[in-house]
């Protein structure tokens, strides 16, 4: 038959002949059980899927989220440390001062990178 949704037992009998009435309703059945299963399956599965896809989406929204966070942050520090500064990019040259100690140790850093090097 060309549409199995409405297989019934005497169908079935017609189908494959011999088979007993009882094993033709247990056959019934049984894909009726299994096909049942098959779409709460489905279905079950479908829903995980929209589960996890939405986490993920919402896992990546936090990331973008943190990110522009993290980048209203650096532009606020720029804009405070150049605050001096003309907004057309032509002022004085800004030059940072180490303490003391700073400039010791950097000054020592560099001779053993240069004796390294050679």
């Amino acid at each position: 038959p060309d549409n199995t949704e409405h297989l019934t037992v005497k169908i079935l009998k017609e189908c494959v002949r011999g088979i007993p009435e009882h094993q033709a309703k247990e056959l019934i059945e049984s894909a009726d059980e299994h096909l049942h299963k098959e779409d709460i399956g489905g279905l079950s599965d479908a829903m995980k899927m929209v589960g996890w896809i939405t986490y993920a989406v919402e896992q990546i929204t936090d990331k973008v989220d943190w990110l522009q966070m993290l980048e209203e942050d650096h532009v606020r520090m720029i804009e405070k440390w150049t605050k001096h500064v003309p907004k057309d990019g032509h002022g004085p040259t800004v030059f940072i001062d180490f303490d003391a100690y700073s400039d010791s140790r950097l000054k020592f850093l560099e001779k053993r990178l240069g004796t390294m090097a050679d």
